[in-house]
């Protein structure tokens, strides 16, 4: 950090530290724990410690500034099974290859395009509701955020087998979601159910996005798509990436895609349906 600065936390239990707190609402102890510590906390869980960053200036000086002083955290690194080495896990001067490699997906021009896939997606999603139903809005919401990141990822051509991503994505994913408390220090080798549903999940995202990169090579063509971009990129020296390093980042980018921001948006949703002012300012 740019100045040293005694950093304290919530002293938590002998052995499992401030895990118990934690994972019975970690919302409200992360918050808490903000406004009674200050700018930098201290955890504790079991025997690894963390921090908690709530200033601006530190979170540019850790992601920006002196990034090459810290690794990802172990959480994130246990991802790797399913994230590979793609932008989210990768570090250092391979992240910043990739990153290179990876940037002319993301022009302006090309996420105006973006943008109008969004837009016409969620309007014919609105338009099969009507008044009186009683629907799940996260599901409906995950829903489009897979159809999205299908046709922007993929193109429309391949939005059933994008389907199947999302499926054997979920089925991952939500290993770590229900990962909470004494459950986060059981190795993956471990032959629980959940664990062997991640693996097999795992086995059907490769085998998905295999056969869709070999189609695409195979068609050769600019399909304006983000995995058509990613095929065409070239470093300084004309290398494009391998067939691992698109697997990376098409799980990674369909990961961040459709999961993400269908929580984001239910989350919108309940805030706005507590919220009459705000719901009818945003209807004017």
């Amino acid at each position: 950090m740019s100045a040293r600065r005694p950093v304290s936390g919530p002293k938590g239990k002998l052995l499992s530290g401030n895990l118990p707190e934690f994972a019975r609402d970690p919302l409200r102890f992360l918050s808490e724990s903000a406004r009674s510590f200050g700018p930098v906390v201290r955890f504790r869980f079991g025997r690894t410690s963390a921090f908690l960053l709530n200033e601006p200036d530190l979170i540019e000086e850790v992601f920006i500034t002196r990034r090459n002083d810290f690794i990802k955290s172990k959480a994130l690194r246990a991802q790797r099974r399913l994230l590979g080495n793609g932008l989210l896990t990768n570090e250092n001067e391979s992240w910043l290859q990739q990153r290179r490699l990876a940037q002319p997906a993301f022009h302006r021009e090309r996420i105006a395009g973006y943008g109008e896939i969004i837009a016409a997606d969620t309007e014919r999603m609105l338009a099969t509701w009507e008044d009186g139903e009683v629907r799940d809005v996260h599901s409906e919401l995950q829903r489009l955020a897979v159809g999205i990141v299908a046709k922007t990822l993929f193109g429309a051509d391949m939005h059933d087998r994008a389907e199947q991503l999302g499926v054997a994505l979920e089925a991952a994913m939500q290993v770590y979601a229900n990962r909470r408390g004494l459950a986060r220090f059981i190795p993956d080798w471990a032959p629980l159910p959940s664990h062997l549903r991640y693996r097999r999940g795992i086995r059907d995202l490769d085998a998905t996005i295999a056969e869709i990169i070999h189609a695409r090579r195979a068609r050769d063509e600019d399909t304006s798509d983000l995995l058509s971009m990613l095929l065409r990129a070239r470093d300084e020296d004309g290398n494009a990436m391998n067939d691992a390093q698109l697997r990376d980042e098409a799980v990674t980018l369909f990961v961040g895609g459709f999961d993400t921001p269908a929580l984001g948006l239910s989350w919108a949703w309940y805030l706005l349906a507590q919220n009459r002012e705000a719901r009818e300012e945003i209807a004017k």
